[in-house]
């Protein structure tokens, strides 16, 4: 059994004495209640099992209902079925008072059992998290705010308790297509993108808008930045501190700090454009009040016109194309004309621009190529066939311990001998696809043949029957012959977990790329594009590379490998 040594840096009862504290009335907010949004789901095997996929709790000063939880507080009148599981779906919504959530956390604490409204939820290994702030989105994205409600203005805190273990929550981490499916059918109800935040599936969250005090940030030619606060009109104003920090190229670039109550903090970080990221602290309370993303303000607009003179014809580009009945069809694009651009305001000066944006290379290629995240292959390369396979194999070890599937139109017995039946890890399920398609000059070959009958590779060689053999036999399929193959050389499959397929006729749809792809159960996968088929790799030059979404690569695969589930196109299968 293994031992978890870890040190326990935060726990239930420090979340529900941090909760107790910024509930408090004019601390971060005013709130008189929490609303709770529930998604949860029922198996049909177990109908009286409600299991919780996300709960939602945020603190907001409507008043808590008179008569406590309503009965029916379901937002969808009928269940939702997620397709291709026993799944039912449905959401949940009700208003309860501030001190019941703080007892549901106290609660859990002592008896593990999670219960808001009036049904325990089914949750897996919740534990207490420390305590995040989660500021309002800028020009990029926040992705806690595709969950958080409303989070648009100062911030919101966020106590979470983090389901660890998400035993109930496999199927939709085991199958992204699940998740996908569940965040479609609750999107019309509640605007929640669980897709977008996977790893929160099965957790508590607890979100506490900031609204006691407002910022509001500006910048001046000379790169000052002003930072106004206001007060809501219920609070008694209390001193703060601001401060703003440039944080660029893992480099601070400009920072500044200053106390202010009401009014407006000057900071100096000689940077008109913006760039900085501010905070307001209050140290009264020791609690964060608000949190700025990197901002950027706008110096300078470039405008541009043309005027086209009196009888002037703009400049087209006219050609014919070829079509598919040999025809050809005239073509005309417009030509735009680059004018130089008028500058409205003005550009502060930025020395290590543009060197620094268009640095030629974001990382070592050392450093890519010892991950095997960018490798070239061939002449150019200095490295060959040997290396090529080594290093297929050496992504196996790392990344293959939950399944490796290959991919490639070309991909034939031999090509599986040598790179699947190389994973050392037992019993994991490897997948191999093909289209069935031939190198050029392909002429079967006495290896990949070896298992063939003498009778049969005869007749096959010579390509016209044998007068000894009565009756002909059939030439046998592409297909056949990679089968065959394997079960000639596959020798104990000790650990072998492996099926090969084939796409043909009109099934699936026609492929070309090359992917070995590491399907994840608790995340996304991840791919690499080979560059070349598995039969050419490091004979002529190509490059090994990760691609970025490897998860989308596995869908894909996925899609197709399910449309060719049946005897008809199993090349192989270990046993």
């Amino acid at each position: 059994m293994r031992r978890d040594n870890s040190a326990v840096v935060w726990d239930f009862m420090q979340t529900g004495q941090e909760l107790q504290r910024l509930v408090a009335d004019s601390v971060i907010g005013i709130y008189r209640s929490f609303e709770v949004t529930e998604v949860f789901g029922s198996q049909r095997s177990r109908p009286n099992v409600i299991t919780n996929f996300l709960t939602l709790a945020v603190a907001e000063p409507a008043e808590p209902p008179a008569g406590g939880t309503p009965e029916h507080p379901l937002l969808n009148p009928t269940p939702l079925m997620l397709t291709g599981t026993e799944w039912r779906v449905g959401i949940a919504r009700y208003r309860i008072p501030l001190e019941a959530l703080v007892d549901a956390v106290n609660y859990f604490a002592q008896t593990r059992e999670w219960r808001t409204g009036r049904v325990p939820l089914q949750v897996g290994t919740l534990v207490a998290v420390a305590p995040q702030f989660v500021p309002a989105n800028s020009y990029l994205e926040h992705p806690w705010n595709r969950v958080l409600k409303n989070n648009f203005w100062g911030g919101s805190h966020v106590l979470e308790l983090f389901d660890t273990s998400k035993p109930h929550v496999h199927a939709l981490l085991s199958n992204s297509r699940n998740l996908t499916s569940l965040a479609e059918l609750i999107r019309p109800y509640v605007p929640i993108g669980i897709d977008g935040l996977s790893d929160r599936l099965g957790n508590i969250l607890i979100q506490l808008p900031v609204t006691v005090i407002s910022t509001e940030v500006r910048s001046s030619p000379e790169g000052t930045h002003t930072v106004a606060v206001q007060w809501h009109p219920d609070v008694v104003p209390r001193p703060v501190r601001i401060s703003s920090e440039i944080y660029e190229d893992v480099t601070i670039e400009g920072f500044d700090s200053a106390p202010v109550t009401t009014g407006a903090a000057s900071l100096r970080l000689y940077s008109p454009s913006g760039g900085a990221r501010t905070h307001v602290w209050d140290d009264q309370n020791r609690v964060l009040l608000g949190a700025t993303p990197v901002e950027a303000f706008i110096t300078s607009v470039a405008m541009s016109m043309h005027v086209v003179g009196f009888g002037e014809q703009p400049a087209n580009r006219e050609f014919l194309l070829p079509e598919v009945d040999g025809q050809m069809s005239p073509q005309s694009v417009v030509l735009k004309r680059e004018e130089q651009p008028n500058i409205i305001g003005s550009t502060p000066k930025r020395p290590r621009e543009p060197w620094r944006q268009n640095r030629v290379f974001n990382e070592s290629l050392i450093a890519l190529q010892s991950r095997k995240e960018f490798v070239q292959y061939g002449d150019i390369a200095g490295t060959g066939q040997a290396e090529a396979f080594d290093d297929i194999r050496w992504l196996m070890r790392e990344h293959g311990q939950q399944g490796v599937w290959l991919w490639d139109p070309f991909l034939s017995a031999n090509d599986i001998l040598r790179t699947l039946f190389f994973c050392p890890h037992e019993g994991v399920e490897l997948r191999a696809l093909t289209a069935g398609r031939q190198p050029q000059g392909y002429d079967g070959g006495d290896e990949e043949q070896a298992a063939l009958s003498q009778r049969c590779r005869s007749w096959w060689r010579r390509g016209v029957p044998s007068k000894r053999l009565s009756p002909m036999p059939l030439a046998p399929s592409w297909k056949d012959q990679q089968g065959a193959r394997l079960d000639f050389a596959k020798g104990n499959c000790q650990g072998l977990s492996l099926e090969f397929r084939i796409r043909k006729g009109g099934a699936g749809w026609p492929f070309h790329d090359r992917f070995i792809i590491f399907p994840k159960n608790d995340g996304a996968a991840i791919a690499w594009s080979l560059g070349t088929s598995v039969n050419s790799l490091g004979r002529q030059h190509h490059i090994l590379q990760k691609v970025s979404n490897g998860e989308l690569i596995a869908n894909a695969f996925r899609d197709l490998w399910d449309k060719l589930d049946s005897a008809e196109y199993l090349v192989w299968r270990a046993s």
